[in-house]
């Protein structure tokens, strides 16, 4: 998003917001009467700010202390533009309060540039969670593994050697996601790779493996192998702005779902479809998903089993061409039968309906058992929208009440949802601009 976007949105609908709540000490917790739906009980809490980083683009959650309580880790940005990016961690207090215990679990919290998002996964096999940026332009960014001490050290251990035989003056590092690429019981990282040409002076992008060669010294090591990539369509891939890596075609190895906008020294305002990287166990195929499912500008992207026949389904979320006149856009939400994604007509009216949706969730709100989803748009009043997965895969749609302080207006920008209590039921993460009027807080979902 840019700042003129954001500057033409909190006009629109932010100056009706009312003030929210300063205090950093995590304590900030609320009972409102003033969301949405009007006299529901709004229970929340506001979440520590960090001086110097305002924003919130993603936010994950696990349990960091073995207390069995989930804890939350917040990326946060200097600016809308993400000149630089600091992770904090919050521990649960058990109270519907979380202190800021980041000096705890980093000797070096920050990073020189800002990943869109990062994965929590285990790339070690000590039992605990690693930090993986999704994106960078860096390639030697570092990923952040947690010791057994518990603290998050920086480490950068990539082997781009065996690159360099096809001709590689420069590699940079384009989307970095966690993945089972060869059975062998390690995470291993795929990455699209951009190489730069320097004769015909463009940026040729393409897939790597980075295959997991075990750990030095307590630090995992990866070995990059330069996989041939057959693309359907006959193209190369397109501009890479947000994926997910699952096994959707059932093999157990990690396919990569992904999308973006098109480029052309600019974004272009057409529809672009979602595609798919098989894992062919040696070889990637890089082909469109089932003709029609394209999005304009595909922002986020989750995957969970929806429908409950034990297949990876996916939703994704598009806020549409990011210049005037922001026409908005739709989103989707496909069911896997047993290896191919499609569209049911039963959730059309709920995943068709237009937004400048910028951030989206699973997990399970409603107490079901079933995943539901939550997309968040910033622009002027518009709700947040909670899609209520009936346990079968069909959804239907109601708008979340929200604290009064933010019933004129907000500007959220990533989200979660996750049982903070313990109680059964997904609580509401939300990644507020404080330099707009907007802070990061958790909705209580009972």
């Amino acid at each position: 998003m840019n700042r003129k976007l954001l500057a033409l949105l909190m006009a629109a609908s932010l100056a009706a917001c009312g003030g929210s709540s300063d205090d950093s000490s995590g304590d900030g917790d609320s009972t409102d009467t003033g969301g949405d739906g009007g006299n529901t009980q709004v229970g929340f809490t506001t979440l520590p700010s960090v001086e110097g980083y305002p924003v919130v683009w993603a936010i994950e959650s696990a349990d960091l202390n073995g207390d069995d309580w989930n804890d939350l880790i917040l990326l946060r940005v200097a600016d809308e533009n993400g000149r630089d990016a600091y992770f904090q961690v919050l521990i649960n207090d058990k109270e519907q309060g979380f202190t800021d215990n980041t000096s705890d679990y980093f000797d070096d919290a920050t990073l020189p540039f800002a990943p869109q998002t990062f994965h929590l996964v285990d790339l070690t096999g000590n039992d605990k969670v690693d930090i993986v940026p999704v994106n960078s332009t860096h390639k030697d960014s570092p990923l952040f593994i947690q010791s057994e001490t518990n603290r998050f050290i920086k480490s950068n251990n990539f082997d781009f050697a065996p690159l360099y035989q096809h001709d590689i003056s420069t590699v940079n590092a384009w989307r970095i996601l966690p993945g089972n690429v060869n059975s062998d019981g390690q995470l291993d990282l795929i990455m699209s790779i951009e190489t730069w040409d320097p004769v015909a002076e463009i940026m040729n992008p393409y897939w790597v493996a980075m295959i997991n060669q075990g750990n030095i010294d307590g630090m995992p090591h990866f070995v990059a192998e330069h996989w041939p990539v057959i693309f359907e369509d006959d193209t190369t891939m397109p501009y890479f702005f947000s994926g997910t890596s699952v096994d959707i075609t059932g093999n157990g190895l990690s396919d990569i779902v992904y999308g973006g906008p098109a480029w052309q020294d600019g974004w272009v305002d057409q529809t672009v479809p979602l595609r798919i990287l098989e894992n062919q166990s040696g070889a990637w195929l890089d082909r469109p998903l089932t003709q029609g499912y394209g999005l304009v500008h595909m922002r986020d992207i989750v995957t969970a089993d929806f429908n409950g026949n034990d297949w990876a389904d996916i939703a994704a979320i598009s806020h549409g061409y990011d210049q005037q006149p922001f026409p908005l856009d739709r989103n989707w939400i496909l069911t896997n039968q047993t290896g191919t994604l499609m569209a049911e007509q039963t959730n059309e009216a709920v995943a068709s309906q237009t937004g400048f949706t910028h951030s989206l969730a699973t997990g399970d709100h409603s107490g079901n058992g079933a995943p539901d989803l939550l997309l968040v748009d910033p622009i002027a009043n518009k709700p947040l929208r909670l899609l209520e997965n009936n346990g079968q895969g069909q959804f239907s749609a109601s708008n979340l009440d929200k604290p009064s302080d933010y019933k004129g207006g907000h500007f959220w920008l990533a989200s979660q949802i996750v049982d903070l209590d313990n109680n059964g039921y997904g609580d509401i993460v939300l990644g507020g601009v404080q330099t707009e009027n907007t802070d990061s807080i958790v909705i209580w979902a009972r």
